[in-house]
């Protein structure tokens, strides 16, 4: 091993560091994010027993929202899942497929790494629209490339149509907040590992 070797779990956990002091990440570490509905006009329809339906038009939007706040995060972040990039996940990935890195460190960050990717992959929103369910991955890189950071056409059509429909902009900004937010527990999981792999190993030139 040598110093190369590490620069990618460095660099890596100097931006899971930035991320861990951004005001985003401070504000909804310990709380979940809320969203806010107003029926405009509503009526009441009992169907059987306690139930009823309610219709009429709808608003939703975040409490305390701060776009700046969120921008912050997303620029950091979306480093760490560029394969590209030397400090994403991508990147220390191919660390711990080295041989000099202990089967333990390996199955472990594999099996994080798995769980992150199952979750963004195979969790959807609450949200159901007529074009289905999205997954949380599709709605991470929507906001992100469709509006936050670089812009795909594609994805800020998608985007502006979450965001501008006042029926359900609110309850997208949440599912994309809380996305971030559970993506961040895996993100200072995979900086607890490098940190030990990098204490624990010596360094040689």
């Amino acid at each position: 091993m040598n110093k190369r070797d590490i620069n990618a779990p460095i660099k890596f956990n100097s931006k899971v560091d930035r991320l861990s002091l951004t005001k985003f990440y401070n504000r909804y570490k310990d709380e979940l994010p809320e969203v806010v509905m107003k029926f405009k006009s509503p009526t009441f329809e009992t169907s059987v027993g306690t139930t009823f339906t309610i219709q009429g038009e709808v608003e939703s939007w975040v409490s305390d929202f701060d776009r700046d706040d969120i921008e912050a995060f997303v620029l950091t972040y979306r480093i760490l899942t560029q394969r590209n990039d030397g400090a994403s996940i991508g990147s220390i990935a191919k660390v711990y497929e080295s041989s000099w890195v202990p089967e333990e460190a390996r199955r472990c960050f594999g099996y994080a790494r798995a769980q992150l990717n199952d979750y963004l992959d195979n969790h959807g929103t609450t949200i159901r629209c007529s074009q289905g369910n999205h997954s949380k991955r599709e709605v991470i890189e929507t906001f992100i490339y469709g509006g936050l950071a670089h812009t795909n056409d594609v994805k800020e059509q998608k985007f502006l149509s979450w965001t501008t429909n006042p029926a359900v902009a609110g309850m997208f900004w949440v599912e994309f907040m809380g996305a971030l937010k559970h993506a961040m527990v895996y993100l200072l999981y995979f900086k607890d590992l490098n940190v030990a792999l990098i204490s624990q190993i010596p360094v040689c030139e």
